[in-house]
């Protein structure tokens, strides 16, 4: 469970996989949640470690209070929970939608998760949510699309949690993440993989950056960018969207909803 704990703060490393091994079989009905819970509880007891088994045990409880969501909500993988986000002005840009699936944004830890998506099928569950607020608040783009994407593709995709996750992620849901919670894809990426090891592997072209541009490319100087062959824009593209500007837009839209609040 300590070791669980761990690889949970992470973005980075074997143990961020380890962590989503069970999740497909836990999806096909091959092994139930009460299995899991029973082998958490046993591991509880050789260890000693009651925090960790908690908090994983927690995670097993979101599931079913999704699964509860959607027995009530059945059409909650296409509605809005609240309401009042009929009335969301989504821009919907097609050109930006494609670069988000295609791991093509200019922000590195939203290009690493998109293209281990694609070659994967998996995605550690807070690259899931840094990616989720950038498609959903960054380019405001209707969830809907996201989790239409998701769900085909993810090796683990449960109707209820991913449906759940992403009205959370986006503020439309029953007990969502504040509209005004936007995460910065920058910070995200400079706390939780701060060596750049999980964008080095999944965006080769900037393997060769130093570790104080690993998540801000584009600031890269003409000297370096001659240097290490590196062309900002080229070698890797420019951001689609400024964050400053995009967060302030966001926050607008989300504010001049009817019914809107911070609840």
């Amino acid at each position: 469970m300590t070791r669980w704990r761990t690889m949970r703060r992470t973005a980075t490393g074997p143990t961020a996989k380890a962590r989503l091994a069970f999740l497909p079989y836990l999806r096909a009905g091959l092994i139930s949640a009460r299995q899991i819970w029973q082998a958490a509880r046993k591991a509880e007891a050789r260890s000693g470690d009651h925090v960790n088994t908690e908090k994983f045990l927690s995670e097993l409880g979101w599931r079913d209070f999704g699964w509860m969501q959607l027995f009530y909500e059945p059409k909650m993988p296409t509605r809005n929970l609240r309401s009042e986000f009929d009335q969301m002005p989504w821009q919907n840009d097609p050109e930006a939608f494609t670069a988000w699936t295609e791991g093509r944004t200019g922000y590195p830890l939203v290009d690493a998760g998109m293209r281990e998506l694609r070659a994967t099928g998996t995605m550690h569950n807070r690259v899931r949510m840094v990616v989720a607020s950038f498609l959903t608040k960054h380019l405001l783009t209707d969830w809907r699309k996201g989790e239409r994407w998701f769900y085909e593709r993810l090796v683990d995709a449960d109707p209820a949690l991913n449906a759940m996750n992403w009205q959370w992620c986006a503020g439309t849901g029953i007990d969502a993440s504040p509209w005004f919670r936007i995460f910065n894809p920058v910070g995200q990426s400079e706390k939780f993989d701060p060596s750049g090891a999980y964008i080095r592997t999944w965006v080769p072209e900037l393997a060769g950056l130093p570790d104080k541009l690993i998540h801000t490319p584009w600031k890269m100087d003409a000297t370096l960018s001659r240097h290490l062959r590196f062309v900002p824009g080229t070698t890797y593209p420019h951001p689609i969207v400024e964050l400053k500007q995009a967060r302030a837009i966001a926050l607008e839209s989300y504010k001049n909803l009817k019914g809107a609040d911070q609840s």
